[in-house]
């Protein structure tokens, strides 16, 4: 059976509705997908996404959502290395595993948004290999902190010593490690080395199945068992009665994403034709449908974000129209779990 989460759009523009963000709509619909029987809560980490209308910082609302649910799992889809010292990183995370009681998903990847890096002051890197060399370091550096006591490391890029990681994550051996990104050449290999669950930006079922293939590769190739990686897709998610109002809130979704790429607003029927085939987006028979066509192709836990946020119509027909009818699994967690952690 399939996995089910929820992103949350902790930017203003995140959902056709989110003009500015409200913190108490981002944790009454976290809520809400907790009483509705989701894995997850998702937040994205950027800075200037928003634009003036603003953002919430990634790291600081997964730890709010924590204290505010009891049961739903937490994570960040994903985190951009390029952000934050890894080994810092590390720490944080397994202190927040430690005090949600062992409900953190780590999902990170090497980042690709060079404004928001220089905007903040940060180094960008513009290669893309080093980016990606970056990132599988900095995933050797967390493992070797979360797992040892204390670390000496001395990377290409990263150098740490002496240094402890104490309280260790409840979850061992670790946080479940989410790798994002659908980079064929780069990314799937480290996947394939270093990940507990692969996540991949929406693409149509026949080009998920090739990279799936691709990964199966590179899992042979390193002598990983494929079936160890859980295979996630990150969507946008839209039940409609058939009208067009749809459409328009399509549309201001799609103008927002335009603007954000320093593009002038266009939604025209073509661009709102091609989200649609992409997206899920339609009828409640139309969306089970597409859901179904994406299990078939080894989809295995669908990672949405709602566009009619922060109503939870949609919300609420998925998980008892698509969830109810074809199945979900209950959270993962990593491993063990210690159980000297907070209960």
């Amino acid at each position: 059976m399939p996995g089910y989460s929820v992103c949350l759009p902790t930017f203003a523009g995140g959902s056709a509705f989110t003009k500015s963000i409200e913190w108490t709509e981002l944790e009454a619909f976290a809520l809400k997908a907790e009483s509705l029987g989701y894995s997850a809560v998702w937040v994205a980490d950027h800075f200037v996404l928003g634009h003036e209308e603003g953002e919430h910082e990634a790291w600081t609302a997964i730890s709010a959502l924590a204290g505010a649910t009891s049961e739903i799992r937490i994570g960040t889809l994903v985190l951009g290395n390029t952000h934050r010292n890894p080994a810092l990183v590390a720490k944080m995370a397994a202190t927040l595993d430690y005090l949600s009681a062992g409900r953190l998903d780590l999902g990170i990847g090497a980042g690709w948004y060079r404004l928001e890096q220089e905007s903040y002051g940060l180094p960008w890197v513009e290669s893309v290999k080093e980016r990606m060399d970056r990132l599988e370091e900095a995933i050797e550096l967390m493992k070797a902190l979360f797992t040892q006591e204390p670390v000496t490391f001395r990377g290409r890029f990263y150098r740490v010593t002496d240094a402890p990681c104490q309280p260790a994550p409840i979850q061992k051996p670790w946080p479940r490690i989410w790798i994002g990104g659908g980079g064929e050449q780069r990314t799937l290999r480290i996947v394939a080395k270093h990940a507990d669950a692969w996540n991949i930006p929406a693409v149509p079922p026949e080009e998920y199945a090739r990279k799936s293939d691709v990964l199966r590769q590179y899992c042979e190739a390193v002598g990983r068992g494929y079936s160890e990686i859980e295979r996630t897709m990150e969507t946008r998610v839209l039940i409609t009665d058939g009208s067009s109002q749809a459409d328009n809130r399509l549309a201001s979704w799609l103008n927002h994403w335009r603007r954000t790429a320093g593009h002038e607003p266009l939604a025209n029927e073509d661009a709102i034709n091609r989200a649609k085939s992409v997206y899920v987006i339609g009828t409640v028979d139309e969306c089970r449908a597409k859901v179904e066509a994406y299990l078939k192709v080894g989809v295995e836990h669908f990672t949405p974000y709602f566009l009619d946020y922060p109503d939870t119509t949609s919300l609420e027909i998925f998980a008892r129209d698509i969830m109810g009818e074809l199945g979900a699994v209950p959270p993962k967690r990593q491993g063990t779990l210690d159980t000297q952690g907070p209960q």
